[in-house]
């Protein structure tokens, strides 16, 4: 959360217990199964490339999508909105305690969440900002929504591609 006048995103106790789960679940899989060259699983691209966000309720005017659709319904908002970024990464809601979900969502250029799936707010948000001109890009390539998932694998060994994620400077903790 902010406060008036902040330049930056303030850790809370469901933050802190977000990253802590995230870094958990990397630990186990980079055991397990087979490292790619520059992230070892889309665990460790998260934590290595993603931002946290500050929290409001949506603004008027945008609609929520379908439940369940959150990586078409985000995808769909940043291609119709120029003010708003394409994030994907992982999410927790107050329901569910510190268990973080993948999900899809948008920010303003000020940091904050714009989350048209879930009807209540989720307590953190940790992910990468895509440019859109590389959501587009996805889109067209895969003919599917959500990037940080198979088919995408090969982003795992080779990274992406110069200008395919953005980071917001209001962000940074």
């Amino acid at each position: 959360m902010r406060t008036k006048g902040d330049t930056g995103y303030k850790m809370t106790d469901h933050s802190q217990q977000l990253v802590k789960t995230l870094e958990d679940m990397n630990q186990m899989i980079s055991k397990t199964c087979k490292k790619f060259q520059v992230y070892g699983n889309f665990y460790d691209l998260v934590l290595k490339e993603g931002q946290f966000f500050s929290l409001r309720q949506k603004p008027k005017g945008i609609k929520f999508g379908k439940v369940k659709e959150c990586f078409r319904n985000a995808s769909n908002l940043a291609l119709d909105r120029k003010d708003l970024f394409y994030v994907e990464g992982y999410a927790s809601m107050e329901l569910t305690g510190s268990l973080p979900f993948a999900h899809g969502w948008c920010v303003d250029d000020q940091g904050y969440v714009i989350d048209n799936t879930w009807r209540t707010i989720g307590t953190a948000y940790y992910g990468v900002v895509f440019d859109t001109s590389y959501l587009r890009k996805i889109l067209v390539t895969t003919e599917q929504y959500g990037i940080l998932e198979y088919p995408n694998i090969g982003i795992l060994e080779e990274g992406f591609p110069k200008g395919a994620i953005r980071r917001l400077a209001c962000c940074k903790i």
